[in-house]
């Protein structure tokens, strides 16, 4: 398909047969029947294209250009359009977090035909992060593959919440400084994909300013690292309407800490305390001393009452 026809479909996608045609000056049945057999009207050279839509159209077919692709995208369906010119299979990472259902949601809409999610663990083998995970393998009906989160060897290294006791074998194992980009190069070997293969990344800008600023500097496309946000510009609307309209549903991360499992803290560790005592119990396996991070937690509540308090006459 030439660069014109697949840039006037994208851009049909966005704003309207009708409006296209109107710029465009010619009817909206022309308008079909030239895309309909993957053509681009007279004329519409690159410059025309510019002037009339103010964007190139190498942003909405970057696979036709040459090079890598674009950073800036005007839109996650441009974005989605762009990365899927070049492979129609994807890694995804994945958290069973809200936002990363609604990018692997997101991915299969796009059209990309494989899909290869991953699955970072902070704790191995917890028996309620096991259940999320298959409950979306049955749902999605892909193999989710279990990989170290480069956050377990740090907190090994680091020692953290390890009685002194362990401290000299821990650091006889040399915990590797593992990076994501390993990760990723890792499952792309174990998926038997390209190493070119995109991986698709759940971040949402509206999640916090910070993101926002940083995707507004460095765009939804990371070319080096081979990395794109398929969900950048979903609201929260679009995330519930997505789920929702699926039937996916959340995992139970969401009852117990109204987001996804993703830390060692006392926010975690004592919903999973109460609700999951084997997986608390697993993660003193190998975190001893990560039961005084909820005692810390008691002990700063009492303490802040007494200082609270009225004094005493």
């Amino acid at each position: 398909m030439s660069l014109g026809a697949e840039a006037l479909r994208s851009i049909v996608a966005k704003l309207g047969g009708r409006e296209v045609a109107r710029r465009v000056g010619v009817s909206e049945g022309t308008l079909r029947h030239i895309l309909g057999h993957g053509g681009k009207p007279r004329g519409l050279t690159r410059g025309r294209f510019a002037d009339l839509f103010g964007i190139a159209p190498e942003a909405w077919d970057p696979s036709a250009a040459a090079g890598p692709l674009a950073r800036h995208y005007p839109d996650s369906v441009a974005l989605c359009r762009a990365v899927l010119s070049r492979s129609d299979t994807v890694l995804l990472s994945f958290s069973c977090g809200k936002d990363s259902l609604a990018a692997w949601l997101r991915l299969r809409e796009a059209g990309f035909r494989r899909i290869v999610p991953f699955y970072l663990w902070l704790v191995p083998e917890l028996e309620f992060v096991e259940d999320g995970i298959r409950k979306y393998e049955k749902f999605f009906g892909e193999t989710i593959l279990r990989l170290p989160h480069p956050s377990f060897p740090r907190l090994m290294r680091s020692l953290t919440f390890q009685s002194p006791e362990r401290a000299e074998v821990i650091e006889q194992q040399r915990w590797p400084n593992l990076k994501y980009e390993q990760v990723e190069d890792h499952v792309r070997a174990v998926a038997k994909v390209s190493r070119e293969t995109y991986v698709a990344v759940w971040t949402r800008a509206v999640d916090s300013p910070i993101r926002l600023a940083n995707i507004r500097q460095n765009g939804s496309l990371n070319a080096k690292r081979r990395s794109f946000l398929p969900v950048y510009d979903w609201r929260i609307t679009d995330v519930r309407k997505a789920i929702s309209a699926a039937g996916c549903g959340l995992p139970v991360d969401y009852d117990l800490f109204g987001r996804s499992f993703d830390g060692v803290d006392a926010r975690f560790l004592g919903p999973i305390k109460k609700r999951f005592p084997r997986d608390y119990e697993r993660i003193l396996e190998w975190l001893p001393l990560a039961h005084l991070e909820l005692s810390r937690r008691t002990l700063g509540r009492s303490t802040s009452e007494v200082s609270t308090s009225t004094p005493r006459p």
